[in-house]
């Protein structure tokens, strides 16, 4: 396609039957009316039988029909052709406000559905090695935490079981016999913790009845609960049978819980513990059989919201109770920045004798760095070395200078330096490190849900877009329309938009003719309303 001939048309499509093709991405349906409009009068039709799809094509494209020829026997608009300016709508007050929101531009990628590696397929004996990746399908399994709004309960019934009506991430971790999901902010649903005040819950299924069928988590999700028997709601709605718990946090001995979190909830806290507060959140975690280790992102000093600038490890010794014992702080970005200031948010793999930590420092605006130990170290403070990819070598922290640690390059997104949290599973029948991530800055093009994979913990990564927010074929199917959000609708695409995407340690892979096929479980966050979801994708790695 010649870019000097680009002229994008915004065309609002209305149809009035639908079907979401996963195997092909395409949108198929009776259309029923097209109105050729300038990006002003761009809107969500209310009082249609679906949906409205908002489309920017590119009318010049050679090798697609544009827009105001698109009819019946004819291909649409695809999504490597589509764009969404997003809406700026505030967010509800109660609600914390460094959600993503929608840009306007095209996907950064040379097609939607692929991207390419340098590195070439051995043709002498060599080693395989991955050539590219491709997004056979995308679906949504369910809503984990509340059903059409925020008031309406999912499958799992959190309202009246746990007391909880609301709460984002869900970073996954085996501990014993359970997937076990570390949740971020949490709000109460009856006559506990006030909006401000949010602790970080904890839940968890069976790891096997997970294998068995993934769905297992849209009506067995099990939250760790505090010792009242009923609620302490119960009282005024005899329906809520128990309060989740919170993870308490305790500092090293002799230090203050102030110098790791900023925001300790009231009454609570102690000078040496407390519950974390608004926006001091687990990043990551390592399961044992016994508990976990769970890497936090926090602010201590600022007295405000605002960006995360300390990471900390903590020791979870399990159930029932969610006390975890701060060990040592990992990296910051205001005082010696012992890992680069790039290892904020953090996602942690065992693999091989070491500690991988797979890290993000400013958010949204750094690319992936990696980091490790040996993981038998794990409890002991420092002893990490850094990769450098100028140098193809890994260096220890500590022999070079803080300047030096920062200005070591990100293996991978250096350009565009848009990654929020991120999670990386290893999967052992495939021999393949999977990392999903959020990317949403100046240069992104719109705020992508992006799965990447790799032979080795250095790379080189390869990466294909899972999920482009102002893709119009996910806007059709999964952008609410009106103040609820029925069936597969999760969010209401015109306030913010999706983040915290965290694959499940469920990845199962299959060997054909093209390829390692993976099929990939994933949370992500929907932010309004304020929920977890559960997708799984498919994705084809060629060249092994």
């Amino acid at each position: 396609m010649n870019s000097s001939n680009r002229q994008q048309v915004y065309t609002v499509y209305t149809w009035s039957t639908m079907d979401d093709d996963h195997e092909t991405g395409s949108v198929r349906g009776d259309l029923c009316e097209r109105v050729v409009a300038p990006a002003s009068a761009m809107r969500v039709g209310a009082g249609r039988s679906l949906c409205v799809v908002v489309a920017a094509v590119l009318a010049a494209c050679a090798t697609n029909p544009s827009a105001v020829d698109c009819e019946a026997g004819r291909a649409c608009p695809t999504e490597r052709d589509a764009g969404n300016p997003g809406a700026d709508a505030d967010v509800d007050a109660e609600m914390p406000m460094d959600a993503a929101r929608l840009d306007d531009g095209s996907p950064p990628w040379d097609d939607a559905g692929s991207a390419s590696a340098d590195a070439e397929v051995g043709t002498d004996g060599g080693p395989r090695t991955i050539t590219s990746v491709e997004r056979e399908s995308r679906t949504l399994v369910c809503k984990l935490i509340s059903g059409d709004e925020l008031g309406y309960e999912s499958d799992n019934r959190t309202h009246t079981r746990f007391n909880l009506r609301g709460t984002d991430l869900g970073i996954p971790a085996i501990v014993g016999d359970d997937l076990t999901l570390f949740f971020g902010d949490t709000h109460g649903w009856r006559d506990i913790w006030r909006v401000g005040e949010d602790p970080d819950s904890v839940a968890r299924v069976s790891l096997s009845a997970a294998r068995a069928d993934l769905r297992a988590l849209c009506d067995q999700l099990d939250f760790y609960v505090t010792a009242d028997t009923p609620s302490v709601a119960a009282a005024g709605d005899p329906s809520i049978l128990r309060d989740f718990e919170g993870a308490y946090l305790t500092a090293p001995p002799g230090e203050r819980i102030r110098d790791y979190i900023d925001r300790p909830v009231p009454f609570f806290e102690t000078e040496t513990g407390s519950f974390a507060g608004s926006f001091e959140v687990p990043a990551g975690a390592l399961g044992r059989p016994d508990g976990a280790y769970v890497f936090w992102a926090t602010r201590p000093g600022t007295g405000s919201i605002g960006p995360m600038r300390l990471s900390f490890l903590a020791r979870w010794a399990g159930g029932p109770r969610l006390n975890q014992q701060i060990l040592y702080p990992l990296d910051d970005l205001a005082w010696g920045r012992p890992l680069g200031g790039h290892f904020l948010q953090v996602s942690p793999v065992e693999r091989d004798g070491f500690l991988y930590l797979f890290g993000t420092g400013e958010y949204r605006r750094d690319g992936v760095h990696v980091a490790r130990k040996p993981i038998a170290q794990i409890d002991v403070p420092g002893g990490f070395e850094l990769y450098d990819p100028r140098l193809g070598d890994w260096i220890a922290a500590t022999s070079i200078g803080a300047d030096e640690r920062a200005a070591i390059p990100a293996v991978l997104d250096e350009d565009v330096r848009g990654i929020g949290e991120l999670g990386v599973q290893y999967v052992d029948s495939a021999g393949l490190f999977v990392m999903m991530f959020q990317q949403l800055s100046d240069t992104s093009g719109g705020n992508n849900m992006v799965l990447s994979v790799a032979q080795r913990p250095e790379g080189p990564w390869t990466s294909v877009p899972i999920i482009t927010m102002h893709d119009p074929l996910f806007a059709a199917r999964h952008c609410c329309v009106g103040d609820r959000c029925p069936g597969e609708q999760i969010l209401h695409c015109d306030r913010a938009g999706l983040y915290g995407i965290y694959p499940l340690p469920l990845i199962e892979s299959t060997r054909t003719s093209e390829g390692v096929v993976l099929d990939v479980p994933f949370t992500a966050s929907t932010w309004q309303p304020y929920n977890v979801v559960l997708f799984r994708t498919r994705v084809l790695v060629r060249g092994l």
